[in-house]
């Protein structure tokens, strides 16, 4: 390959098992990726150089010029590398001369299979353990097969405020005091056989070396058990743990000054419950469960009621109760529940009249808010009713007298087997609502006809045996229309011919198919 390219900004090589690079005189280069080449033979790059991402991907052989030891550094802002045997060797020191004459911002290693250790200086060893460069401030390691852990001396790494851990399957723990001085955001993904993060007990950690972790996310590993066995670190504001199969406790408690503003749960089958201290946190503002079988009940401490915003629970089987004080989350704002089939005591005291947006899935917990709760929520404007009535031959009930909140723009109903009308007098408030969407009603056959004069977005979906669409009326103002799985309609539908086309001529958007 040319050596001497002055105009070259940009290079990409890929797949050329026997093509040997030379890489100096590039002065403009600013992006160079070599992925799957035979030999790289690097002289550093000019004193000028540009350069700001680097990716070496598959390099067989790594070679290196003398004239590379004479360059000055250079301030390249992200730099990748993987799969490169003898760059990251051990025996070599390739790692060190390439680390030396860079001042990486970005790194990330994948398939480094001899990598055991990371941390800041070499270690006398016989296991390989990379020297990270003190400029690091996002730190991305994937599928590393053979690192264990994290060193002591990666606390040094005062600029690194994120690292992303996936696909180490020897990793078995994270110890606390181990994390970087102001690591902000871990993320720890598929790593198979870790135990537990944030690992601290028997240690005397020191105050000096206090966590600062503002974001943990830890995403598919199968062994995780807990996260910490006495609190979380009060910096922390945002918790994700997602399809951690084993997990039994993420903290007996939270401290009263945590920064805490969010936890999302999801497909944690082994957890039973939360830490307590919940009702103390002060910018608390979202909780989200969802497909944790195990899960019996929420901390006894209750919710905090000044921030909670945001309240989501789904497919939680075992779950049997919400803390008491939900009748005084004032600032609540959202609730969802579905297929929660054991959860009835939320209703006791009532739910917050403040809720803007509703979502029910289950007949128990909508019958009640139908019966006691619906007319109290003037301030509703999404509801989503799923499965609610099984035996409701119209909706809302007639027979109940019950009318929707006159608050509405967004109305979703699904899966009601015996439905066959939309209730025109429930209906008939609805002079705001935009857009309604109906799913999974096989016996429906008329919707109202009046007073939907807002109405821009309609969905109907496997409804077989919807004969008709209402007048114009209620379609006038409608901007899309969109009905699928509802083989009469389509029929009755058809451009120019079917007997309910000339109501829709006028909607800009149709679509009706199977």
């Amino acid at each position: 390959m040319p050596e001497d390219l002055p105009s070259l900004k940009k290079l990409a090589i890929r797949s050329c098992r026997k093509l040997i690079i030379s890489v100096q005189n590039f002065p403009l280069l600013s992006e160079l990726e070599i992925h799957g080449c035979h030999e790289v033979i690097y002289k550093g790059f000019v004193d000028y150089s540009s350069i700001k991402i680097i990716s070496f991907v598959g390099i067989s052989k790594f070679s290196w010029a003398a004239e590379c030891l004479r360059l000055r550094s250079t301030k390249v802002e992200s730099f990748e590398i993987g799969d490169c045997e003898e760059l990251c060797s051990s025996r070599e020191n390739n790692w060190g001369l390439l680390t030396q004459s860079m001042s990486p911002q970005y790194l990330r290693i994948e398939k480094c299979p001899q990598l055991v250790s990371i941390a800041t200086e070499e270690e006398r060893e016989e296991l390989m353990q990379l020297k990270i460069p003190s400029s690091i401030v996002t730190m991305t390691i994937r599928n590393c097969e053979r690192l264990e852990r994290l060193s002591t001396t990666l606390y040094s790494l005062t600029l690194l405020m994120k690292l992303l851990l996936n696909g180490c399957p020897k990793l078995v723990s994270v110890v606390r005091s181990n994390l970087p001085s102001n690591l902000k955001v871990l993320w720890i993904s598929f790593c198979k056989n870790l135990q537990c993060v944030l690992l601290d007990e028997g240690e005397a950690v020191d105050s000096n070396n206090a966590c600062v972790l503002q974001k943990l996310n830890i995403v598919s590993c199968e062994s995780l058990k807990r996260i910490n066995r006495s609190v979380l670190p009060s910096t922390l504001k945002t918790l994700q743990i997602h399809q951690c199969p084993k997990l039994e406790s993420i903290s007996q408690e939270i401290q009263d000054n945590s920064s805490l503003e969010s936890i999302e749960i999801y497909r944690c089958d082994m957890l039973k419950g939360l830490p307590q201290g919940l009702n103390k946190l002060k910018h608390f503002t979202s909780l989200y469960i969802s497909n944790c079988s195990n899960l019996i009940s929420l901390a006894e401490s209750g919710l905090p009621t000044t921030n909670l915003e945001v309240l989501r629970f789904s497919s939680c089987r075992s779950l049997q109760a919400l803390p008491g004080n939900m009748h005084s989350l004032n600032a609540l704002k959202g609730l969802a529940i579905w297929n929660c089939p054991n959860v009835e005591s939320i209703l006791e005291g009532g739910i917050p009249t403040n809720l803007t947006s509703l979502s029910i899935g289950g007949p128990k917990i909508w019958k009640a808010i139908l019966e006691r709760d619906l007319h109290a929520l003037t301030c509703l404007k999404s509801l989503s009713i799923s499965n609610g009535c099984p035996n409701a031959v119209s909706f809302p009930q007639d027979e109940k007298g019950v009318t929707l909140p006159s608050s509405l723009t967004s109305l979703f109903i699904s899966d009601f087997p015996k439905l066959e009308n939309l209730s025109s007098n429930g209906f008939r408030n609805l002079t705001s609502l935009q857009c309604l969407i109906i799913e999974n009603c096989p016996n429906l056959k008329t919707l109202p006809g009046n007073n939907m004069l807002s109405l821009q977005c309609l969905t109907i979906e496997n409804c077989p045996n919807l004969k008709s669409l209402p007048g114009n009326n209620m379609l006038s103002s409608l901007f899309e229309l969109e009905i699928r799985g509802c083989p009469m309609m389509e029929e009755r539908c058809k451009r120019g011919k079917g007997p309910e086309w000339s109501k829709i001529t006028h909607i800009p958007r149709v679509a009706v198919r199977e």
